[in-house]
């Protein structure tokens, strides 16, 4: 499904009167409590729509896999990531090259361009898991992927 605002608010209107015990609603809340309570002031990084999606879909996916523990990990991991395609973007903006256009070819590209169609969700999704993943590698130890 698209995440357009209409789409959203079209969901909302339609499941107004959900069920506070229905499955999904509670897994919905909890993951966002989740969120809430381990990104604390870290979410101030998250400026867009699109990322705010993305960093759902990821922490909801931790807590499916039961890593929820890993939620906290994962939200100074955005933080460096989002800085890190904002430091690239400022590059380009000053007609520079940027020096890690991995995270604008496979992430920021996909927030620009479509950004609420299921596939560019996809895309930044399995991109997210590939650079946690890297973050969180002995090889990358705490470090932004480049490559």
């Amino acid at each position: 499904m698209r995440a357009r605002y209409d789409d959203l608010a079209e969901f909302f209107d339609d499941n107004e009167k959900l069920n506070p015990k229905d499955e999904n609603l509670v897994r919905i809340r909890k993951v966002l409590n989740l969120m809430d309570k381990q990104f604390e002031d870290k979410a101030l990084a998250i400026s867009s729509r699109a990322v705010a999606v993305s960093a759902y879909l990821f922490a909801e996916e931790l807590h499916d896999q039961r890593k929820a523990s890993d939620i906290k990990e994962f939200a100074n991991f955005l933080v460096a990531f989002l800085d890190e395609v904002k430091r690239n973007l400022s590059l380009l903006a000053k007609y520079e090259n940027p020096d890690n256009r991995v995270v604008l070819e496979q992430f920021q590209k996909y927030i620009s361009q479509a950004s609420v169609e299921p596939y560019a969700i996809r895309r930044r999704h399995a991109f997210l898991t590939k650079a946690f993943d890297y973050y969180r590698s002995a090889r990358g130890k705490g470090k932004i992927i480049r490559a």
